[in-house]
């Protein structure tokens, strides 16, 4: 039996096509800019379409002999790869810990990890960047992972996943004979595993999109992010918005990716508390 054409159910489609025109028309706006050559990229009236597509824009940023664009994307798809992996391991740890392990002052060091959190980002960049230039992790890599992977958000949200699994899973493994890691790992990580990829995601766009720490630590064409290479094209003088319009382009991908191959784990992960609650 068909269901009936309500004209609310009108007015959700309708809404839903609206806010839907909203959100693709920018991306397909960049594709099409992407696609024309730089003499007629702001043509007006602005076209919906090209009449002349050409691929010159991403040979030149791919296969320029002056382009760093692969360097930039591999060292950003590096940086957000490692820091997703080291936040994972580290924030689950320390979540596991504040929501099952007992030891003295356990409330109390977890409210103080949650007050960092109100402290404003730019105030520690330079005791950031002091240590890290003391570990001579400057214009490297590294000195972009190192100082992302504490995410106190990531903590306190698996912590509140994980005190609601039941402890009897835990002492049921631990009857058995089980190590601590052996709980961890075959009980407490499955179980958690869509609030990680709720983390992952998260993590990943975060580190992919960041620009300033990148900018601050960064020093050499050899080591940019692509934010900050992307960034850095619109310092010259004759700014080349076809290549910025390209690289932007292709900048969306790996996070395309992510999220296709996540977006179980994303759903799961959002809808878990409301349907607990």
């Amino acid at each position: 039996m068909k269901k009936a054409i309500t004209p609310g159910k009108i007015v959700k489609a309708l809404i839903l096509f609206v806010t839907s025109l909203i959100i693709v028309i920018p991306f397909w706006l960049f594709l099409m800019a992407s696609l024309r050559e730089k003499t007629v990229l702001f043509e007006t009236p602005p076209k919906l379409w090209v009449e002349n597509p050409t691929l010159e824009n991403y040979k030149e940023l791919l296969l320029g002999s002056t382009s760093a664009f692969p360097a930039w994307f591999w060292n950003s798809l590096f940086a957000a790869s490692v820091t997703t992996v080291l936040t994972l391991i580290f924030a689950s740890l320390a979540a596991y810990a504040f929501a099952k392990k007992q030891f003295p002052g356990r409330d109390a060091l977890f409210m103080l990890c949650m007050a960092t959190m109100m402290v404003p980002r730019t105030i520690t960049l330079l005791p950031a960047f002091m240590v890290t230039r003391s570990f001579h992790m400057v214009d490297s890599l590294w000195g972009m992972i190192v100082p992302c992977i504490t995410n106190v958000f990531g903590v306190f949200l698996l912590k509140q996943f994980m005190a609601t699994i039941p402890s009897s899973l835990i002492e049921a493994a631990r009857i058995d004979g089980a190590s601590e890691m052996w709980v961890f790992v075959k009980v407490i990580v499955p179980i958690s595993r869509s609030a990680m990829g709720v983390l992952a995601i998260n993590t990943f766009m975060n580190q992919w999109n960041y620009l300033l720490w990148p900018l601050i630590i960064a020093n050499s064409e050899k080591t940019k992010t692509l934010p900050v290479g992307i960034a850095g094209l619109k310092c010259q003088t004759l700014i080349p918005w076809n290549l910025i319009m390209a690289a932007t382009m292709l900048s969306f991908i790996p996070v395309l990716i992510v999220f296709i191959f996540a977006r179980k784990s994303f759903i799961e992960g959002m809808t878990t508390g409301a349907i607990k609650g």
